[in-house]
C-alpha cells in the first residue's frame, strides 16, 4: 500500500502530512499481524522470533543444531502429546537427519526399562558436546522411568549404484503325437 494522501490537497499541508503518517502507523500495524499470524509456525516465523518459540517449546537446549531450529521447534510442536514413546524418540532424531535405532530391554536381555540407542550421523562430527546434547535430547523425549544405558554413535555414508544382471536361457519342448477322436 502507499502512502499517498486521499483528502484535497487545497485543505491544509498538515492535515494531508496527518493523512500519511496515519497512513504508515496503518502499514506497520498490518507488518506486525502479520508476523502475529505466522508467530505459532515456526516454518514461517519471522528470525527474530524463533528464540521465543525455542523457549516455549523446550528446544533452547539444542545450539548444536542451529541450522535446523526451525525443524527443531517444529518438531516440538507436534509431537508433545507423544513424548515418552519409541516413536518420539524415533522422530525427534529423524527431524535431526540421523537415523536410530532403538534396542529395548527384552531385545537385549537388561533389565526392564533399560535401553540402547545406535545413531548414525551423515552430516555432523562426533565431538564430546554433541554427546551431551544428544544425551539431553534423549532424556526430553523418553519416558520417564526408562533409562539410557549405551549410546552408540556411528557414521553412516550412502552411496547409490546401479547393477546389471543379464540371464541366458535355452528352452526346449517336445510333443507327443496322439490320435485325436
Amino acid at each position: 500500500m502507499s502512502c499517498k494522501t486521499i483528502l484535497p490537497t487545497n485543505i491544509d499541508k498538515i492535515i494531508n502530512i496527518l493523512d500519511e503518517v496515519g497512513c504508515r502507523d496503518i502499514e506497520a500495524l498490518q507488518e506486525r499481524l502479520n508476523n502475529l499470524c505466522n508467530m505459532h509456525n515456526p516454518l514461517k516465523v519471522d528470525e527474530k522470533f524463533l528464540g521465543l518459540l525455542a523457549d516455549e517449546y523446550g528446544a533452547y537446549f539444542f545450539k548444536e543444531f542451529e541450522s535446523k531450529k526451525r525443524e527443531v521447534i517444529s518438531y516440538a510442536q507436534q509431537h508433545y502429546k507423544k513424548l515418552g514413546t519409541i516413536s518420539a524418540v524415533k522422530d525427534v532424531f529423524k527431524a535431526l537427519n540421523i537415523e536410530v535405532r532403538v534396542k529395548e530391554w527384552f531385545e537385549t536381555g537388561k533389565d526392564p526399562y533399560i535401553f540402547d540407542l545406535d545413531l548414525s550421523l551423515v552430516d555432523r562430527q562426533i565431538t564430546p558436546d554433541l554427546i551431551k546434547t544428544l544425551k539431553k535430547m534423549i532424556g526430553l523425549v523418553k519416558n520417564a522411568r526408562s533409562k539410557l544405558d549405551e549410546l552408540i554413535l556411528s557414521y553412516t555414508a550412502k552411496k547409490q549404484f546401479g547393477i546389471g544382471v543379464g540371464v541366458v536361457c535355452e528352452i526346449s519342448a517336445t510333443a507327443k503325437m496322439g490320435v485325436i477322436r
